[in-house]
């Protein structure tokens, strides 16, 4: 910060040192200094699309959408096919609640970039929240062509096909998600959720789920010591990332430990012989010991 004060220091109008300075209150964030320091540069420079882009994400961080749209209509006048401010204007509609609004400023960015992973996030989003699942997964996909862990995307794409019914393959994007973050409750939660609805699934179809119960049965390769941890396991099991190889399965209810290597049964997720196979045992068919 030193460095950009003595240059200003020498010419109070170096719009390179004033935007430099703007921007590492912005970092800090300290949005409101940043923003007094976007608009020095405008009173040189009032066609400054980058100052004027910037004091509108500010104002999206303080939470003011509506007045940050107004920066960034001005930026759009200058210049409508600037990528970060269209983006920008998307986010901020996005946050007023207007999807189908803002889906028209992220299309427009995808038009100039379609490789942008910021703007196929939130196109994806946007889509979501309006019910379009499909459309939604279909960006999402485009994502994780590009990055096949982008977390972001995992957690939507899973979050997306339980939306659609398609629980069995969401458990699959929810044990990549925790592949990257174990502990996330988010995730931890929507995995559960997803089971829950397999199971109800289950229960009013006789399939071959119909021996999972949340109380009768053990799933997964490691039932750990708490829920949490179990819906860890099963998940990870179901996107294929256990050994069906003479199997070791652990049963950790408070004390009572219990080393278990017969399986009731193998079960496929899927039709195709690629499809993860998931290995089920019932607390009925073994002994537990301390």
């Amino acid at each position: 910060m030193s460095y950009f004060d003595k240059a200003l220091a020498i010419d109070p109008e170096y719009v390179a040192a004033l935007g430099n300075k703007a921007l590492t209150f912005y970092h800090l964030k300290q949005y409101e200094l940043a923003i007094s320091w976007f608009e020095k540069m405008l009173k040189i420079d009032p066609n400054n699309i980058a100052a004027l882009s910037n004091i509108g994400t500010s104002l999206m961080s303080l939470g003011k959408y509506e007045e940050s749209i107004k920066y960034f209509d001005n930026a759009l006048e200058i210049n409508p096919k600037d990528l970060a401010v269209l983006y920008g204007k998307g986010n901020s509609l996005m946050s007023l609640g207007k999807e189908e609004e803002a889906i028209k400023y992220f299309d427009n960015a995808f038009e100039i970039n379609p490789k942008d992973i910021q703007v196929l996030h939130n196109m994806g989003a946007a889509l979501a929240r309006l019910g379009k699942y499909d459309e939604a997964s279909a960006y999402c996909d485009k994502v994780l062509e590009m990055e096949p862990t982008d977390y972001i995307t995992l957690c939507n794409k899973g979050k997306i096909l339980s939306s659609l019914g398609r629980y069995e393959e969401a458990t699959i994007y929810f044990a990549k998600c925790l592949e990257i973050a174990p502990n996330d409750p988010w995730v931890l939660e929507n995995s559960k959720r997803a089971l829950e609805k397999m199971n109800e699934i289950t229960d009013n179809e006789d399939n071959k789920w119909s021996c999972l119960d949340k109380d009768d049965a053990v799933i997964g390769y490691v039932i750990g010591v708490d829920e949490n941890e179990a819906i860890v396991n099963y998940v990870n099991c179901a996107a294929g990332a256990c050994s069906f190889d003479r199997p070791v399965f652990t049963l950790v209810r408070g004390n009572v430990r219990s080393d278990v290597s017969k399986l009731v049964s193998f079960v496929r997720v899927g039709n195709k012989e690629s499809d993860p196979l998931i290995g089920i045992i019932n607390r009925d068919q073994f002994q537990v010991t301390e």
